[in-house]
């Protein structure tokens, strides 16, 4: 029999995690509010992160910053007292909303945490480098998590073995849908929607990861290799567990398949807080949805996600036009 001081303290951190879930989507919406739209002399909109915050900004900003910390330093201490007893739990269970929860919850606590983290770091040198790497450690940390919240519930996220009738058809598959995206979507598509709003093509996000690789690139060589890898491979198997794992999982067994490949994709749109590259970036999550559902296993969509952003990594290394990330 659970002890009443025991129970209270389990539903104190029940209500911590749900509150940093809700933070985890809500902080879409917040960044959103941060965008600043500036019309251009030709009449169209540039949209980039807002430079100066004005005092209603920074008041709500500060509010929401201390509400969250309270809520993660609630459910870390009381998950080192109940001994994680909530997270042990869910392994081999059925997928279920509590899975999405604590998932969330251990990933907004770490975005919590990072910048606190990084001003304990004590040579510039390695500051430097390290702020390089910062915007992607929450993709090695979503990796992480992963692997001890889905252990023996993998094949529930379809990440499951493949036979040799895979590499036959889909490699061909995705590069065939790659080069389609490439060569008619990032032309065509963004463009139409671009002019259809009076909008400036322009990625801020996209801008901002060519400045961290060329920064890289003067700082050492080895960091260009990492960026490579962080934004080529870990961010792609990160966002795939997260949008067409959990999310489009779960969706999918309540919702159906359809409404479960489009909501997955909408909100993975929605996350990258890109305005120009949007329906670019609803199709690819819709694709990518698609390429898990046809083939079965979460594979095809982290090899279609891993190839657009390796390739687009390489290119901009090597000092040419970047292709897009998503």
């Amino acid at each position: 029999m659970i002890r009443p001081g025991w129970r209270r303290l389990n539903l104190l951190r029940q209500g911590a995690a749900w509150l940093l879930c809700a933070a985890f989507f809500l902080m879409v919406p917040l960044e959103f509010s941060l965008l600043d739209w500036q019309q251009t002399p030709h009449g169209t909109w540039l949209i980039a992160p807002v430079e100066k915050l004005s005092a209603g900004q920074m008041a709500v900003l500060a509010v929401w910053g201390i509400i969250l910390m309270a809520g993660s330093i609630v459910f870390v201490l009381c998950g080192c007292l109940l001994r994680f007893s909530q997270e042990r739990m869910l392994l081999g269970s059925e997928l279920e909303v509590r899975d999405i929860v604590y998932f969330t919850a251990w990933v907004q606590t770490f975005q919590l945490a990072l910048p606190l983290l990084l001003t304990l770091l004590p040579e510039q040198g390695e500051t430097e480098a390290l702020s390089l790497l910062a915007p992607y450690f929450p993709f090695m940390w979503i990796c992480l998590v992963s692997i001890f919240l889905l252990q023996g519930k993998w094949r529930q996220i379809d990440c499951v073995s493949v036979d040799a009738a895979f590499w036959v058809k889909v490699p061909l598959v995705i590069v065939g849908l790659y080069l389609f995206f490439v060569l008619v979507v990032d032309r065509h598509l963004t463009e139409w929607f671009a002019d259809l709003c009076s909008l400036e093509l322009s990625s801020w996000r996209e801008e901002s990861i060519s400045r961290g690789i060329e920064q890289a690139g003067q700082s050492h060589p080895v960091l260009l290799l990492l960026q490579w890898i962080t934004i080529g491979f870990i961010g792609p198997i990160a966002e795939e567990i997260l949008f067409r794992g959990y999310l489009q999982g779960w969706l999918t067994k309540h919702v159906g398949a359809v409404a479960g490949v489009g909501a997955s994709a909408m909100l993975f749109a929605l996350f990258h807080i890109d305005v120009p590259l949007f329906p670019a970036l609803f199709l690819l999550g819709v694709v990518m949805g698609w390429l898990r559902v046809w083939t079965k296993t979460l594979w095809a969509p982290i090899m279609f996600h891993c190839l657009n952003n390796a390739v687009a990594t390489w290119v901009d290394i090597s000092g040419s036009i970047s292709w897009g990330y998503f």
